[in-house]
């Protein structure tokens, strides 16, 4: 598949991030053909940019095995058709996050997110490093999950945009202030996503 530029994914991952509920079956097995015929259903109706996010940070990300999640983004994709990005969220030990990547990269997802491991969060050059190596691992795009309130951030994602494929951060923070510290930084080559409603909407003025 043809690889985007950083400009052409920002544009391919803009609009409303809809995290999807993974789905289990009775015997607590993976519904991987529930999920796909929940984005099918849902590619139907949706008209306005959507991205489907998957393996989020509270949709089992780290309760799932690496065939499990595997198993999860490809079933995601196929369910999206090509007509709309399909987002997997990573994480765990460093080779876990890396085989993670690599796996969403292999079922066609478009990008990762990275959810650090709050213990990879305590300082600034683990943080980097952390997300560094995963994103070296595909060449797909990488989004980051700030975790955690840490002044940080916004010079680790200064760094960080200076990767080929890290297109953006999925900010945690609940206010606007990590946002607005990267200033220029988000533009047409880096994404600023903004975790629920309400923050959305404080963010979309600036």
């Amino acid at each position: 598949r043809r690889r985007l530029s950083k400009q052409a994914l920002v544009r391919r991952l803009s609009g409303v991030h809809n995290f999807q509920i993974t789905p289990f079956l009775a015997d607590y097995g993976l519904d991987g053909a529930g999920l796909r015929d929940n984005i099918s259903a849902l590619v139907q109706v949706v008209s306005d940019p959507t991205v489907f996010v998957v393996s989020g940070g509270l949709g089992e990300l780290f309760t799932l095995s690496v065939d499990e999640h595997a198993e999860l983004v490809k079933m995601a994709v196929k369910g999206a058709g090509g007509r709309f990005p399909v987002v997997a969220g990573v994480g765990g030990g460093d080779a876990n996050v890396r085989l993670m990547a690599r796996n969403a990269e292999v079922a066609g997802a478009d990008a990762i997110i990275v959810f650090a491991s709050p213990f990879a969060c305590d300082d600034a050059e683990g943080a980097y490093e952390y997300v560094r190596e995963a994103a070296r691992s595909v060449s797909i795009g990488v989004l980051v999950y700030n975790c955690g309130q840490k002044d940080f951030w916004p010079d680790v994602l200064r760094r960080l945009a200076a990767l080929p494929n890290v297109v953006g951060i999925k900010d945690g923070s609940g206010d606007v202030e990590v946002g607005k510290a990267l200033g220029d930084v988000v533009g047409d080559s880096f994404l600023w996503a903004a975790e629920g409603e309400e923050h959305a909407q404080n963010t979309m003025p600036l």
